[in-house]
């Protein structure tokens, strides 16, 4: 992937800058982007959609019974290396956790493949008795499971998705398993209070109401 070079960046701002209608902008939306935290990875993804407003349709998607589906787009980079992934997910992630070993079950793909993605989260608010539940749902909806790298990429660039859904604890899961050690897991990423950790959850285990599920489009 080719980077963008210093005059590049240049011509870029300036470009941005002189079409933009300042008197239209309220001094305190201003000051909100200022004092944003999370504005630059927000400007990165609005470039890297071509400096598009990001604009996915929900249509033909319904929700599980009893159940909530919330949409987000993240930047996911299939080639990342593994370990890099997983600690910008979940930086309190033990060092001693089983997702760390995982790496060669989920290859990143070659040639730089970063792309803003649409990622379906699923929610059933009484929780489901194991994963195939929520996969049974997907298939109707025609989806398809996430990527572990895409729930990583949710847990680094949503570090405070848990307080922007009002919802605490919360896990994001991939439903694509494999077995380690004679288990079969599911990659997913916790958020708790300051904490937020990736990890290996057990398909046929119960999931709680915590639990959203993430899939992409066919």
């Amino acid at each position: 992937m080719k980077t963008v070079s210093i005059k590049q960046s240049h011509e870029l701002m300036a470009k941005l800058g002189t079409k933009v209608d300042w008197a239209a902008v309220p001094s305190d939306a201003a000051q909100r982007v200022v004092e944003d935290e999370e504005a630059g990875m927000k400007f990165c993804r609005f470039i890297e959609n071509g400096g598009n407003m990001t604009c996915f349709m929900s249509l033909g998607i319904v929700a599980p019974k009893n159940g909530r589906v919330i949409i987000v787009t993240a930047v996911v980079d299939e080639s990342r290396p593994w370990a890099e992934a997983v600690r910008a997910a979940g930086p309190d992630t033990g060092k001693d956790w089983d997702i760390w070993k995982v790496g060669d079950h989920y290859p990143a793909a070659s040639g730089g493949t970063r792309r803003l993605t649409q990622v379906i989260l699923a929610n059933w608010k009484d929780g489901v008795a194991d994963g195939t539940v929520p996969l049974v749902w997907s298939k109707k909806q025609r989806l398809l499971p996430a990527t572990p790298r895409t729930v990583f990429a949710i847990g680094e660039q949503y570090p405070d998705l848990h307080r922007l859904m009002g919802v605490d604890p919360m896990a994001v899961v991939s439903l694509l398993e494999c077995t380690f050690n004679g288990e079969s897991r599911i990659p997913n990423v916790w958020w708790n209070g300051a904490q937020r950790d990736a990890d290996r959850g057990r398909v046929a285990r119960g999931w709680d109401g915590d639990a959203w599920f993430a899939f992409v489009r066919e």
